[in-house]
């Protein structure tokens, strides 16, 4: 689920330091799990309960979205570039 959050991050902010990233890759969980909490107590429902485990996973899928947008572009100039010099010959 924040797999695409975590692409957009680096259109979401504008400083290029990694603990900015990491910040806020730690920040959208952990406000996640508190929009739940309020809901739940809101409505005296207390089906739902706050997991450490899915702000972790949600951690986890934000750096992969991350990493993936750091790889893509590499990925996708190496694939181009190489079907240009084909073209050539």
């Amino acid at each position: 689920m924040c797999i695409p959050f975590g692409t957009a991050i680096p259109f979401i902010i504008r400083h290029k330091k990694w603990y900015y990233y990491l910040l806020i890759g730690l920040a959208f969980p952990i406000l996640i799990e508190l929009t739940q909490l309020l809901i739940s107590v809101s409505i005296n429902s207390y089906y739902r309960t706050i997991d450490i485990d899915d702000v972790i996973l949600n951690f986890l899928g934000i750096m992969i979205g991350y990493g993936i947008y750091k790889i893509l572009p590499r990925f996708t100039k190496e694939f181009f570039h190489a079907e240009k010099e084909t073209k050539e010959e």
